[in-house]
């Protein structure tokens, strides 16, 4: 199924349909989405950002409700971009092969063809095309791993904030796509989404004339095997591969586990995980050391101007004892001279 909300009318627009997805598009025409009153005045839509005419978004999400809702909270912006939407990766790909699609946002759980199958599938056929993966999932290592991937993969997560939504598609967008047209997924960072996940799965690696396995069990890295390695040195040899083709089977032959280390740590003990890991703690250190700064600034700015207002009161109290003082004089003059005209 594809979805297309039109540049002129924020409605929608069967640009295909199978009959599994008619119900479905029968409860959002009835709906029509139109854009509300309220949204023309009051909007979270920056009316100062690019308009991106002519890009498609492909939505992915077996949950009719969510895909009605987000196409409604995101027509404010039909001017700007297409959306286009499917519920699984297989009615994704359908729309992949047949339309150009600009960016993708996708669930992880669906049936038929899940997101990560999707993900694998854009890493060989549609390099450089920006992901946004919604998950409810997320964690501050993942966040940590991707946040030198943000150009090509990003994530939010669930329940979903139309805003948040409406700003990735944007910054995702953004981006030229001459920047990113060669550039892949990391496999380290789709390591992350199968152990986010817990997915159960066997993941073919191909890189040039290299292939390598990975079995998961629930997320967590069983085994790991090249034609020469096998164990957590087949795992760094395989995580240190560029530019990887990423074969996944939802099976795991591997009952036992051979591999002592878990995911993250195999991820940490990898050098360049290691030199991002340390640029990570390093930039930390210096935010800390900022922060650390700015609140001696703020305690000496503070005491500065305690000094200033105990020395204005003390000033103050001066000046107020020295005219009580002053008028304590001329009364004892004002009255000495009353003294001496009496006699």
């Amino acid at each position: 199924m594809a979805i297309a909300i039109s540049k002129s009318k924020a409605e929608v627009v069967i640009t295909s349909v199978n009959n599994k997805s008619e119900g479905m598009l029968n409860k959002i025409m009835s709906n029509k989405l139109n854009v509300p009153k309220w949204r023309r005045f009051f909007s979270f839509k920056d009316d100062s950002k690019k308009s991106f005419a002519g890009k498609n978004v492909l939505i992915v999400d077996d949950e009719e409700p969510f895909l009605m809702s987000t196409i409604d909270g995101l027509s404010a912006y039909a001017e700007d971009y297409h959306v286009l939407t499917a519920l699984n990766g297989e009615e994704a790909i359908k729309t992949l092969k047949s339309t150009k699609v600009d960016l993708l946002v996708t669930d992880l759980k669906m049936p038929k063809m899940n997101g990560l199958q999707l993900i694998a599938y854009m890493n060989r056929n549609h390099t450089g095309v920006p992901i946004i993966v919604m998950t409810a999932y997320g964690t501050q290592q993942i966040e940590t791993r991707l946040r030198n991937e943000m150009e090509i993969l990003n994530y939010i997560e669930k329940p979903l904030d139309i805003n948040i939504l409406a700003e990735s598609i944007y910054n995702g967008l953004m981006t030229d796509d001459s920047d990113r047209s060669s550039q892949n997924i990391s496999l380290a960072s789709f390591l992350q989404l199968v152990e986010m996940e817990k997915t159960t799965c066997t993941l073919k690696i191909a890189s040039e004339d290299r292939i390598g396995y990975i079995y998961l069990k629930n997320g967590e890295i069983m085994e790991a095997e090249t034609d020469k390695l096998n164990g957590k040195e087949a795992a760094m040899d395989i995580t240190s591969w560029d530019d990887c083709d990423i074969d996944i089977m939802f099976s795991c032959k591997i009952e036992e586990k051979r591999i002592g280390s878990n995911l993250t740590q195999i991820l940490s003990d990898h050098p360049i995980i290691r030199m991002e890991a340390k640029a990570e703690r390093e930039a930390e250190a210096e935010r800390e050391a900022s922060l650390k700064a700015e609140a001696e600034d703020k305690a000496k700015a503070e005491r500065e101007a305690s000094l200033k207002a105990e020395a204005e009161d003390k000033a103050k109290a001066e000046r107020e004892a020295k005219l009580e003082a002053e008028a304590e004089r001329e009364k004892i003059t004002m009255q000495k001279l009353r003294a001496w005209k009496k006699t």
